[in-house]
């Protein structure tokens, strides 16, 4: 008895669907889970001894620690705070330790010592010797709101000083705006060129917060729906695996008279706000608007919404800004997503 077409044609679409289903079945049962997002803190030295504890709690969650311990002086010159504990102790227990080098918004001393290759030569040297001196693994660079006409000699710094760090066994990470499109719309952004940038660093690390800000309107600091559009340029600009996504851990006070200065506060000052405020699907932050202020700000919700974000676009990871004050919920109920991450 001959089949007909029909019936050869049927017989091929039931194989193809059995196959089909059995490809699947391996790639969900077999295949390894996508691994971790690599999770940072940020550790200022305003909140170091009282984030201590939490951090040293949390071993088996964070492994890289930023000290943002270390300014740029007026005269180009290093500023160091104390550290609570030692770099090298941290290393011991398995984290990768960073001194995290800040202008805090000042301009003008980074863009003397970007114009003049005398002062950004020594100024290299001293943040090579600086990191080698104290033990860490590598250096954080959080220049900004630079001028948009130091975007190349910003570029050609950072460069030159991954080599220097690279050639002492030592890491660069540079801390950037966040922006959805090339070169940016104000001056900070526009000093970063994240392509050049990203070839140059071990960890590109997007400050993912201040969409809204406290000397504009009340917004939500870091929604969503932008936060996709920037790791959209992200990718297409930097390596994944070199990605790190700064996630705030704080929120923002806007007054609506304006004899009042905005205010920002950690999430402890903030959770007797808690039971009042609304949780906003779309942003993912809590808000509150009462006849005095706005807020908006982040708890562990807020946490883990990024991070599964971070992790649906396959960058390195997370880096939360700031330890010392946050809700304490983070590391219980966002444990699973730092750990294991989402399929």
């Amino acid at each position: 008895m001959v089949s007909s077409p029909f019936f050869l044609q049927k017989k091929w679409y039931c194989v193809l669907g059995v196959v089909s289903g059995l490809v699947v079945l391996w790639i969900f049962y077999f295949l390894p889970a996508p691994p971790p997002p690599v999770v940072g803190v940020w550790l200022p030295w305003w909140s170091q001894k009282s984030a201590i504890g939490t951090l040293l709690q949390n071993r088996s969650i964070i492994r890289q620690v930023y000290f943002f311990a270390f300014s740029l002086g007026q005269k180009g010159e290093i500023q160091a705070k104390r550290l609570p504990i030692s770099p090298r102790k941290l290393k011991r227990l398995s984290f990768e330790v960073f001194a995290t080098v800040a202008n805090h918004g000042r301009s003008q001393p980074v863009h003397r010592i970007l114009s003049n290759p005398t002062l950004r030569k020594k100024h290299i040297q001293q943040l090579v010797n600086m990191v080698q001196n104290r033990g860490f693994d590598g250096l954080e660079v959080d220049y900004e709101s630079l001028k948009a006409e130091d975007r190349q000699a910003f570029s050609v710094f950072i460069q030159n000083l991954a080599h220097q760090l690279r050639q002492n066994g030592k890491k660069l990470a540079v801390a950037v705006h966040a922006k959805i499109s090339s070169p940016g719309t104000w001056n900070g952004p526009q000093a970063q060129d994240w392509r050049v940038i990203g070839k140059a660093v071990d960890y590109f690390k997007i400050m993912g917060y201040d969409y809204g800000w406290l000397g504009g309107k009340p917004n939500p600091i870091a929604p969503l729906p932008w936060l996709e559009r920037v790791l959209r340029f992200a990718v297409s600009q930097v390596k994944s695996n070199k990605i790190i996504l700064g996630i705030p851990l704080y929120g923002y006070r806007w007054y609506h008279s304006k004899e009042r200065r905005n205010k920002a506060h950690t999430f402890v000052q903030l959770q007797r706000f808690l039971s009042a405020a609304y949780y906003h699907p779309r942003y993912q932050e809590l808000t509150l608007q009462t006849s005095e202020f706005t807020l908006w700000f982040h708890d562990w919700r807020s946490v883990a919404a990024r991070a599964k974000l971070a992790q649906s676009f396959g960058i390195l990871g997370v880096c939360l800004w700031r330890m010392g004050g946050e809700d304490p919920r983070i590391w219980e109920k966002s444990r699973n997503v730092f750990l294991k991450g989402e399929r």
